[in-house]
């Protein structure tokens, strides 16, 4: 027993050798990788004339320094300017899964400060089609560039793929996710909210950081070496229960963790950060329970985008994002926790209002209304019902989508409302609503 115990400390001993001096290794010698302004690169400028806009944008990168200006004209339609550095020799491509950071260093003439898409430009044998710019994957992050040159370094878990283009290239959920091993160019491109006017921007080094054995795979060698060994003890019995208990319970907090974590993921939507029709129905429980114990009622707000389509069509699935993006943030805005909201589908979208009896629903939903087109510059529906207590959540979602409709059919852009009682009484009339409170 004494030897095996012995035989145990000798092989710990040699593990522990092992891990620390691969780490130290490992963390001493960096992978690095430069693009700076030389004979090795090429840059290009694009923006919006192609698709009938007035923006310009010119390539002005010398052997010191990559630079460019641009112009944007209507920054409220889909105006853009971008600027492209990929290799001097045609059909290079960089293997970059080994990056772990990379640093920008820039900024820009003629503002105080301006965000930016910056892009890795991967070329996918599944997806990428010859000659079609827009088939090579955006991998995306936005940063900000001010005028006194600075340094950003952005870790490469914090991009990701725009929905736009998963959508439009019909890319499969599971390989919706950034992609670095076919880089064929980096980009960057203006932010999806541009000021109008000239700005010059001047970037002075990108900086690619990693290591040659990538930092994952490096440590899942070490803990894939750690656990044959934990393996072969436990099999034969020396380790302690102590420590195999310890093992279990810190595994079961991992798996609870992950599990709360995917529970709150499948709540949300992902484009808005409001609820999904999942997360609201825990919402819509509490609410009837409370309903059928006090028989205080509550009312239910469904709204969507007037003319979406023609939006999304005319403006591009980026911009009809962005859109619903904006139209959250105002509905978050003017609701409290007491008010869940959640994006039913599409542009639509529904709340749940416990505060209060339909006249101060109702004056939510205009408040809503009126800041949607004030400041996304949309119009939107909206009807409004009230659940009382004999009442279902069914029948209230489809008296409120009534309301809906006959906003829709009276015009759009307009609040509707009717109370919403015991279904066996007969329905009730519908009233419009004045659009000023």
């Amino acid at each position: 027993m004494f030897k095996q115990l012995k035989k145990i400390e000798n092989l710990i001993a040699i593990l522990v050798t092992v891990s620390v001096a691969g780490i130290v290794i490992h963390q001493a010698i960096p992978r690095e990788f430069s693009i700076r302004p030389g004979d090795d690169w090429r840059t290009m400028t694009t923006d919006d004339r192609n698709e009938g806009g007035k923006s310009i944008a010119n390539d002005q990168s010398t052997q010191s320094q990559f630079a460019y200006s641009y112009d944007i004209s209507n920054s409220k339609t889909n105006a853009f300017a971008a600027f492209m550095i990929w290799p001097s020799v045609d059909d290079t491509l960089y293997d970059l899964r080994w990056m772990e950071t990379v640093s920008i260093t820039g900024y820009v003439e003629g503002r105080e400060s301006e965000n930016y898409r910056f892009q890795f430009r991967n070329c996918d044998e599944k997806y990428s089609v010859p000659g079609d710019s827009v088939s090579r994957r955006y991998n995306e992050v936005s940063i900000k560039l001010t005028n006194q040159s600075t340094t950003q370094t952005i870790a490469t878990d914090k991009f990701y793929v725009p929905g736009w283009w998963v959508e439009r290239m019909s890319i499969p959920i599971e390989d919706s996710t950034p992609s670095f091993d076919n880089v064929e160019w980096v980009e960057f491109n203006t932010g999806s909210v541009t000021k109008e006017g000239e700005c010059r921007v001047i970037i002075e080094e990108i900086k690619i950081s990693g290591h040659w054995i990538p930092t994952s795979i490096f440590y899942q060698s070490i803990l894939g070496m750690w656990l044959g060994f934990g393996s072969l003890v436990a099999l034969r019995q020396i380790i302690g229960l102590q420590r195999r208990l310890s093992q279990s319970q810190s595994m079961e907090l991992s798996l609870q963790r992950q599990k709360a974590e995917l529970a709150e993921l499948a709540t949300l939507d992902s484009l808005t950060q409001l609820f999904n029709r999942r997360g609201l129905r825990s919402h819509t429980t509490l609410a009837m329970r409370e309903l059928r114990r006090t028989g205080k009622s509550f009312n239910l707000i469904m709204f969507d985008i007037d003319n979406f389509k023609k939006l999304n069509d005319e403006n591009g699935h980026s911009h009809g994002d962005h859109v619903l993006q904006q139209v959250a943030r105002i509905v978050s805005e003017s609701v409290t926790v007491n008010d869940p909201a959640a994006r039913w589908g599409g542009e639509e979208f529904v709340i749940i209002s416990r505060n209060g009896d339909l006249d101060r629903a109702t004056k939510l939903a205009e408040q809503i209304r009126q800041r949607i087109e004030r400041e996304v510059e949309v119009t939107c529906s909206f009807g409004v019902c009230e659940v009382g207590r004999e009442s279902e959540f069914s029948e209230a979602l489809d008296l409120v989508d009534e309301c809906l409709y006959l906003a829709k059919r009276d015009g759009k852009n307009c609040v509707k409302t009717t109370n919403c009682i015991d279904s066996s009484n007969s329905t009730p009339a519908l009233i419009e609503d004045s659009a000023n409170f």
